[in-house]
C-alpha cells in the first residue's frame, strides 16, 4: 500500500453550495489531515459536505465565518467516489485548501 502526503485541492468559494472540490481516487481512501477556510474581508456563511452515492451530508451547514476569519477541520477519511464540496451562501472571497494522503 502506498501512502502519498500531497496538497489535493484549493478553490474559492462561490454561491453554488454543491462545487465538488476533490473526489477520492477509485481504489483509494483519502484522510483528509487539513481543510482549511480562509475568508476574505466579508463576513459570510460557508457549507461543506461530502457526497457519497449522491447523498450528501454537511460537516458545516451555513457556518458563520467571520471577516479575515479561518476555519479548519481535521483528520476526516474519504473513502473512493466521495465527493468534498462546498461552498459560500455570498461572494466572500473565501477560499478552501485541503492537504491530506491518498492511500492506494
Amino acid at each position: 500500500m502506498a501512502v502519498t502526503p500531497k496538497y489535493l485541492a484549493g478553490a474559492t468559494l462561490n454561491s453554488t453550495l454543491t462545487t465538488a472540490i476533490y473526489t477520492c481516487p477509485a481504489e483509494t481512501t483519502t484522510r483528509l489531515e487539513h481543510l482549511i477556510i480562509s475568508n476574505g474581508s466579508t463576513a459570510g456563511t460557508v457549507t461543506v459536505s461530502i457526497s457519497r452515492s449522491g447523498t450528501a451530508r454537511e460537516l458545516l451547514n451555513a457556518y458563520t465565518i467571520t471577516a479575515n476569519g479561518i476555519i479548519e477541520l481535521f483528520n476526516i477519511i474519504l473513502e473512493a467516489g466521495d465527493i468534498l464540496q462546498a461552498g459560500a451562501a455570498t461572494t466572500t472571497g473565501a477560499k478552501i485548501t485541503l492537504f491530506g494522503a491518498e492511500q492506494t
